[in-house]
């Protein structure tokens, strides 16, 4: 399953990077990390930031590798999300927006306790929002249902 997921993961990047870049489109690279919670991890990956519609409308495809513990279980975590946002413009020359954004999340997990190894997959659904500023992004999401994080803060920057 995990082998499944990370073909994925890069047939969706390798076709990303593929995606016309003309007026209309723009097409960007970018980092991120942060935290959830329930369970409690800290994770890093990368996204890229489609912008279409006058700059308005983004579709951001992100791949996250999580690591954390609960309790006396170890986590590893691997997540897709597709989110899209809707980037409203405050100022123009410090490039600070503020969007909502919703999309679908894969997340894969794995943990290890005392009675053994154990792993599985779910979908759900991300709702939240956040501000970028000079490509700075910062963003609360709830992820549903309930077997996936609880709340994820996230960091990046897109370049």
């Amino acid at each position: 399953m995990k082998r499944n997921l990370s073909l994925l993961g890069a047939l969706v990047f390798i076709l990303l990077f593929l995606a016309p870049s003309s007026g209309a489109v723009g097409v960007r690279g970018g980092i991120r990390g942060g935290i959830t919670d329930d369970p409690d991890t800290g994770f890093i990956g990368g996204h890229l930031a489609i912008d279409i519609l006058r700059s308005h409308l983004r579709i951001e495809p992100s791949l996250e590798l999580g690591f954390g513990d609960h309790g006396l279980d170890d986590y590893f975590t691997l997540r897709f999300n597709g989110n899209f946002k809707y980037m409203v413009l405050l100022n123009r020359q410090m490039r600070f927006k503020v969007y909502p954004l919703i999309g679908l999340a894969i997340y894969y997990h794995n943990w290890d306790n005392a009675n053994g190894d154990h792993d599985e997959t779910d979908v759900g659904f991300n709702l939240g929002g956040g501000l970028e500023l000079f490509g700075v992004l910062f963003e609360l999401a709830v992820t549903l249902p309930d077997d996936m994080p609880d709340l994820t803060l996230t960091f990046g920057f897109t370049f």
